[in-house]
């Protein structure tokens, strides 16, 4: 028995039913013989990273198999959410943004920890579980370790437009490395946050975006007015939002910053916005 989830890209997402076993996996294999090859090897590539993932932060494939004569991956059952759905949505109260961006940055860091450069940090790659915690996936672009003078440079541009890193847009001379991963969450923020992306359109032509990702600048909050919610207030009175757009800034730049110094940036804004007592004897003291 085969249940189609959905399309993300061109890949295919179904759950499945063992008729023997009665045990239910989900399958991720390509949705169209145009990008089959494509699409292949993004899939074998992931697999070939599983025994440097972990269950706890990512959705690790279980398996692989044959889907009516195209390549798949297996994938114990879950519910298929992702971060993409909570950007269709109201803003979330303050402090399940401050939870949800410091889980999102502790996955990444996991990956990173484990010296896999994820290299398509986007929405869609952050499933929510049941639990409401969070796992990473979509490691078909990703490499393991930081990139060395050995490594050929990407041969053309990879990632996702809105989010790839300046360095993926083959444009610098710059490596792929886990700063680009960086470069590509504090936009995943910055969207979670004011529900628009730091600059350009989703619709934009690829040179339009690479355009961006190498020379603009992150649009500054006071242009979204009454876009931005109340609840969004003492993230702005507190400059969170400068901040994220000063780590675009320096990421741009290819300054040192790391998954670390971002979940002590956020826990530190957690605590200043919904604990000012906590702010005040601080200073204090």
């Amino acid at each position: 028995m085969i249940t189609s989830l959905v399309k993300v890209g061109h890949i295919e997402w179904c759950q499945c039913k063992d008729p023997n076993t009665g045990e239910i996996f989900n399958l991720a294999t390509p949705s169209s013989e145009k990008y089959l090859f494509q699409v292949t090897q993004l899939l074998k590539n992931e697999y070939q990273l599983r025994d440097r993932l972990t269950s706890d932060w990512a959705v690790k494939a279980c398996g692989q198999a044959l889907y009516f004569g195209r390549y798949a991956l297996l994938y114990p059952a879950f519910s298929y959410r992702t971060l993409v759905g909570l950007l269709d949505q109201p803003p979330a109260p303050l402090a399940i943004y401050l939870n949800n961006a410091i889980q999102l940055c502790a996955v990444v860091s996991c990956a990173h920890r484990q010296g896999i450069v994820h290299a398509d940090i986007k929405p869609a790659n952050f499933f929510i579980f049941d639990d409401d915690s969070w796992r990473l996936r979509g490691f078909g672009l990703s490499s393991s370790g930081e990139a060395t003078d050995e490594q050929p440079r990407p041969p053309a541009i990879s990632g996702t437009l809105a989010y790839m890193s300046p360095e993926h847009t083959t444009r610098t001379t710059r490596q792929v490395t886990f700063q680009s991963d960086l470069y590509s969450l504090g936009i995943v923020l910055y969207e979670l946050l004011t529900g628009k992306l730091p600059f350009g359109a989703p619709d934009g032509s690829l040179a339009e975006w690479v355009h961006h990702h190498i020379a603009s600048e992150p649009v500054p909050h006071t242009l979204f007015g009454l876009m931005c919610q109340p609840w969004c207030q003492p993230l702005f009175s507190g400059c969170y939002l400068n901040h994220l757009s000063n780590a675009i800034r320096r990421l741009k730049a290819f300054r040192p910053i790391s998954t670390g110094a971002c979940q002590q940036s956020l826990r530190r804004v957690r605590l200043s916005c919904l604990y000012p007592a906590c702010r005040i004897r601080s200073r204090q003291g």
